[in-house]
């Protein structure tokens, strides 16, 4: 049985001004730059945004949607926080907020 990840029906979409204010409020009152959009017929499936961090680095905000994409598929939709050094390289990160039952929890 083929599960289908971007039904409605199965999972909330969130709108696109509810994953905007999230992202505003990880970033505090830093300014942010988009360097990624996808969207679909059911609205943005992923957007990375970045900041500059407290010290310097780049720090990104990675929203995918749940779902099976031409990138690949997700289980889950979420934000994750990727930090990076001076030369643009991925150093850590981790999930900030899951949306579950069409609500942002965060992590």
């Amino acid at each position: 049985m083929s599960e289908k990840f971007n039904s409605p029906e199965k999972t909330p979409i969130p709108r696109e001004g509810e994953i905007m204010r999230v992202i505003e409020v990880l970033a505090g009152e830093k300014p942010f730059t988009e360097i990624i959009r996808r969207e679909d017929e059911n609205g943005l499936y992923r957007l990375v945004v970045e900041i500059i961090g407290d010290d310097g680095d780049p720090v990104r905000f990675d929203y995918v949607r749940a779902g099976e994409f031409a990138e690949g598929k997700v289980s889950q939709t979420a934000i994750d926080i990727i930090y990076l050094n001076s030369d643009g390289d991925e150093v850590g990160g981790s999930c900030a907020a899951k949306y579950i039952d069409g609500a942002w929890v965060s992590e």
